[in-house]
């Protein structure tokens, strides 16, 4: 999601460099943590650090593309709809949260269900399980992209919402300089 709200204009360079950065950051120091404090039970197969990993099988690497790609899309193009409408904005915690509850109980099956680089990577280095990394880190940045694209295209360069779901009072958001709660100025989207 960084990267897509960093296309739409709405992230500086140097802020996406950095929220990347911290996700990795993050979801190692995390992963590494869990493997220290639960040992055994976090390394046990059935749970295998939380690694992400396709279904096992012939095809098992292309479904978890293909289902990587499709909920992430699908998460995108929702988020960046509820964002920018005055009516659904409120109910964008809610949409995201329900999406992936859903793709925690369908899709987990195709690919471990991840959505987000960073966090397969942490559980990844924990594990030392490097076998189809490369479907996470392109598969939902890709679909990410090509959501917030589309979304660019069909808005037709207006994008009203922040990259921050939620602005909190007497703070500056350092994506969109607002001080006092979500406004709605209609700003061109980078090209």
């Amino acid at each position: 999601m960084t990267w897509a709200f960093y296309r739409l204009g709405k992230m500086k360079l140097c802020d996406a460099v950095f929220y990347t950065l911290t996700q990795f950051a993050g979801a190692i120091a995390t992963a590494q943590l869990l493997k220290v404090l639960l040992g055994k039970p976090f390394a046990h197969p059935s749970i295998n650090y939380a690694a992400t990993a396709p279904k096992p099988g012939e095809h098992g690497t292309l479904d978890a593309f293909v289902a990587e790609f499709i909920i992430s899309f699908v998460l995108m193009l929702v988020a960046l709809i509820a964002i920018n409408s005055q009516r659904l904005e409120k109910f964008a915690g809610l949409f995201v949260g329900l999406l992936i509850g859903i793709y925690l109980i369908v899709e987990t099956p195709y690919s471990g269900m991840s959505m987000n680089p960073a966090r397969t990577f942490g559980s990844a280095l924990a594990a030392r399980h490097w076998a189809d990394l490369w479907v996470y880190f392109t598969a939902p940045p890709l679909a990410m992209l090509l959501a917030a694209e589309l979304f660019r295209r069909l808005k037709k360069g207006e994008l009203r919402a922040c990259a921050k779901l939620r602005h909190g009072k007497h703070r500056q958001c350092i994506f969109c300089d607002h001080k006092e709660g979500p406004q709605y100025p209609v700003k061109e989207i980078a090209e």
